[in-house]
């Protein structure tokens, strides 16, 4: 069973197809994943991974494509040796990015752990900034790559 760990949310000033281009396309997403470079092919079923560094540790996430559903949703699963758990699957996390059209585009992103256990208040509230600052990345590439929403 799944617990959900955290739950962030931005308005991106674009249409929901520009989004979704920026979304997948690996340079405009690893731009906002602290600079990594993202590999994969979005195929369901293949692999993802995202190589950097992050607070002056290199780094190696992978995981596979779970859902490509265009132009709403992206899923992958995601581990990070820089958790310091050891790899397995109760370890890795879900991450869902969901696009929901409006007067702006929101963007949704959605952590859950694959494993029961409660998140402390304190893990909340860290993995809410991380992930807030992968969304404010986000918004600024799209926003600069694919420009503004004019209407």
């Amino acid at each position: 069973m799944a617990t959900q760990a955290a739950q962030v949310s931005k308005e991106l000033n674009t249409s929901l197809d520009l989004a979704w281009k920026a979304l997948t396309n690996p340079d405009v997403l690893g731009k906002a994943f602290f600079g990594s470079q993202v590999q994969t092919s979005w195929k369901v079923g293949e692999p993802i991974s995202f190589r950097g560094e992050w607070r002056g540790h290199k780094f190696e996430d992978h995981g596979k494509v779970l859902a490509f559903l265009p132009p709403r949703q992206l899923r992958f699963s995601h581990f990070s040796a820089l958790s310091g758990l050891e790899e397995k699957p109760e370890n890795f996390h879900i991450i869902t990015l969901d696009l929901l059209p409006g007067a702006k585009t929101t963007l949704r992103l959605t952590q859950e752990n694959e494993n029961d256990k409660p998140v402390d208040e304190g893990m909340k509230q860290e993995l809410t900034k991380n992930w807030s600052a992968v969304l404010d990345g986000l918004k600024d590439v799209v926003e600069k790559t694919y420009g503004r929403r004019s209407d």
